[in-house]
């Protein structure tokens, strides 16, 4: 990741505090938030995992019987690339839940809650799959969508881009004239 700042004479000094450029509103983490859930399952639809790999394949009988639209509930038979989609709850229960911070330091809970839903996802992640009443570990077919410090490059870049905003507006307010941030990834 690059970022450039261009601003005619933007002087360093002025900003006394460089804590200041990273304050962020609740209303700013909130916004973000939302936005940052949005977008992970954008990603998880897009078929990619938390490296930006695509999902491994589903079994092949399980891509013919979910192309086929043969699972009670079904709304979407995609099966390549993999998008973590048959009946769409579990996605649908993906959310931002709560975010705090204030100076440097940002805390963005986003994810499950219904732990039906929640169960699902870690299943997915861990390689553990229902057939029927079987449940099948193929650690070959984990489908992990975030791990610590690994979220996905969809939601990376976005988190990249709303940092470089807040900065903008921080500078902006701070010298109280209009700055540009351009960043490049």
């Amino acid at each position: 990741m690059q970022a450039l700042m261009a601003s005619s004479g933007l002087n360093l000094k002025k900003i006394r505090n460089l804590k200041k450029l990273l304050e962020f509103q609740q209303r700013d983490i909130d916004e973000f938030g939302r936005k940052i859930a949005d977008t992970h399952v954008k990603q998880i639809f897009a078929g990619l995992d938390a490296d930006g790999k695509a999902f491994a394949d589903y079994t092949p009988g399980y891509a013919v019987r979910k192309g086929q639209g043969k699972f009670e509930g079904q709304i979407s038979r995609q099966v390549k690339p993999p998008n973590l989609t048959l009946t769409g709850k579990m996605l649908k229960s993906f959310k931002y839940l709560r975010g705090e911070g204030g100076k440097a330091e940002l805390e963005i809970d986003y994810g499950i809650e219904d732990a039906t839903e929640a169960k699902k996802l870690m299943d997915n992640q861990k390689g553990f799959f229902k057939t029927g009443n079987k449940i099948t570990r193929r650690p070959d077919k984990k489908r992990v969508v975030a791990r610590p410090n690994k979220i996905g490059p969809m939601v990376e870049s976005l988190i990249a881009a709303m940092f470089a905003s807040i900065i903008a507006r921080n500078i902006t307010r701070i010298l109280k004239r209009q700055t540009v941030i351009t960043y490049e990834i």
